[in-house]
C-alpha cells in the first residue's frame, strides 16, 4: 500500500464508520491538509469490511482529484477483493444502489452547487461528508445552517485548543 493514513486519519474514519447508524448524516469539519482524501480511502473500506454496506459511492469535485484518488487508493480496495463495491462520481448525477453509503469529498461544493438534489439524495441514503470549510464569518455561518437544514450532524477535528464552539469533536462523542 503506498498511501498509507496516519493515526489520526484512521481514529476519523473508524469513529465515522462506527456512528454511521446513530448519525446516518454527517458532515466534518476538517483542518485543511488533514488527508481527506485517505480518511475517505479508509472509512470505505471499513464500511465495506465491517457492516451491512455492499457498495461505497465517492463523490469528488473535480476530475483531477478524482482521477488522482482513484489511482492512489485503489491498492486498499483490490487488496481486500472490494475493488467492484467502489464507484467514483464527479457530479450528483449517478444512480444510488442498494446498501450503500456515499461519502464526499469538499461537500461544500457539491451542496451548495444544487441544494435540493443533494437533500433528496442524502435523505435515500447514508452520507458522510467532509470539508475543510471552518465556520467562523458571516458567510459560513449561512453554511453551517444550511448544513443544520440538511440535517447532517456537524463534527470536526482540530488540533487541541482550535475547536470551534457548537459543534462536536470527537474527544466530546468519545
Amino acid at each position: 500500500v503506498t498511501y498509507r493514513p496516519n493515526n489520526m486519519q484512521k481514529a476519523i474514519a473508524f469513529f465515522a464508520a462506527g456512528m454511521i447508524n446513530l448519525k446516518p448524516r454527517q458532515i466534518w469539519l476538517l483542518e485543511a491538509g488533514s488527508g481527506k482524501s485517505r480518511m475517505i480511502a479508509s472509512l470505505a473500506l471499513c464500511l465495506l469490511l465491517k457492516t451491512s454496506c455492499k457498495h461505497i459511492h465517492i463523490l469528488v469535485p473535480n476530475s483531477l482529484l478524482l482521477k488522482r484518488d482513484q489511482i492512489e487508493y485503489s491498492d486498499y480496495f483490490m487488496l481486500c477483493d472490494q475493488q467492484d463495491s467502489v464507484s467514483y462520481h464527479e457530479t450528483l448525477d449517478f444512480e444510488i444502489k442498494q446498501d450503500s453509503v456515499v461519502l464526499v469529498d469538499e461537500a461544500d461544493h457539491f451542496i451548495l452547487s444544487d441544494p435540493k438534489l443533494f437533500a433528496r439524495i442524502i435523505s435515500k441514503i447514508k452520507t458522510i461528508c467532509f470539508t475543510a470549510t471552518v465556520c467562523d464569518n458571516k458567510s459560513d455561518l449561512i453554511e453551517r445552517q444550511i448544513f443544520v437544514d440538511l440535517e447532517l450532524n456537524l463534527l470536526e477535528y482540530k488540533t487541541w485548543g482550535n475547536a470551534l464552539p457548537k459543534s462536536k469533536t470527537v474527544d466530546e462523542e468519545v
